[in-house]
């Protein structure tokens, strides 16, 4: 992992995601962020500028190590040609005890 970020076991985090939809449109979207294969949020939501969300990150039952969060967004009933653009991913990592 590149550059992780080092988080401190038993605290609470809040990852934060700002979406923007760069088109005239209204558009109703997914938002799913995981820790790992763990799904933290998943919801549906209408967007016409951008969505700001806040997913809590609690990490006491978190063992030291690696993770990656990632968060996905797609649109619901409709085709998007770019998917790229779609996912974001953070390296994270919980030291062992010092």
């Amino acid at each position: 992992m590149s550059n992780p970020a080092g988080l401190s076991k038993n605290y609470n985090y809040t990852i934060r995601s700002i979406i923007d939809n760069h088109v005239d449109e209204i558009n109703n979207i997914r938002v799913v962020v995981r820790l790992n294969n763990t799904v933290l949020a998943n919801y549906t939501t209408v967007i016409n500028n951008s969505h700001t969300s806040n997913t809590n990150l609690i990490t006491t039952q978190l063992s030291p190590g690696n993770y990656k969060i990632t968060i996905d967004v797609s649109k619901i009933n409709e085709t998007d040609c770019n998917l790229s653009d779609n996912h974001a991913e953070r390296n994270i990592v919980i030291p062992g005890v010092q």
